[in-house]
């Protein structure tokens, strides 16, 4: 995601190089995009920034444990104790981000060190407690899904074997193939009797038409 602040920054820093002479902003201009890249990082790091994005993360857990709450009934108990941790979660970032406010008001810049390096720690470990339970929450509803499908495939087997083997369906079978077989036989039949009629009515056409010597020998008479 990319962060507005930091942008804003580099655009500065770019619009400042390119204002210097050619001689001058070839050899700094090196130095300014080290520094924008340097800030870049410090501010990505920065705890502010880690807790923003820790925030992010607590939130689409919350997306997916709403989700495995509505499909897998089944699971309550665990599902509740996700949510449990999900909340004392949620409580440490709200602790972490007062935590950050007050070192802000440190004077002594080696006990705000100190500070800062504790909340860097504390936010790390509660992003991990956070993808830990973003983790369990989606596998509860992987398990859910396959346990759903490999019921409807075991009831299908179920229902398959139940009508393979009633005798309704044998009866039903063999009916169909009998009937089956005569109509073939009589489409057979049809067909044989329609070319036995073709050949006879082209055997009596044959035998009407007159011979052509005893037709000229009468007309010559």
């Amino acid at each position: 995601m990319c962060d507005p602040v930091a942008s804003l920054k580099s655009s500065a820093i770019f619009w400042l190089t390119s204002l210097l002479p050619a001689t001058v902003g070839s050899y700094t201009g090196l130095g300014l995009t080290s520094a924008s890249l340097a800030i870049y990082i410090i501010h990505r790091q920065s705890p502010p920034e880690r807790l923003r994005r820790l925030k992010d993360t607590i939130k689409a857990s919350e997306e997916i444990l709403a989700h495995a709450k509505s499909e897998c009934s089944r699971d309550f108990a665990s599902l509740m104790s996700m949510d449990r941790h999900l909340l004392e979660a949620k409580l440490s970032a709200s602790q972490i981000q007062s935590r950050i406010w007050k070192a802000a008001s440190e004077e002594n810049w080696k006990d705000y060190v100190q500070t800062v390096w504790e909340i860097l720690q504390s936010i790390n470990k509660c992003a991990k407690e956070v993808r830990e339970i973003q983790r369990d929450a989606l596998l509860t509803i992987e398990d859910e899904r396959q346990r759903q499908i490999s019921e409807g495939i075991e009831e299908s087997w179920k229902v398959q074997a139940a009508v393979v083997h009633s005798p309704t369906y044998h009866v039903d079978i063999n009916h169909r193939t009998q009937s089956q077989t005569q109509a073939q036989i009589q489409r057979r039949s049809n067909n044989y009797q329609e070319l036995f009629h073709n050949v006879g009515c082209l055997l009596d056409w044959e035998h009407r038409q007159p011979d052509p010597v005893l037709a000229r020998t009468i007309q010559s008479r």
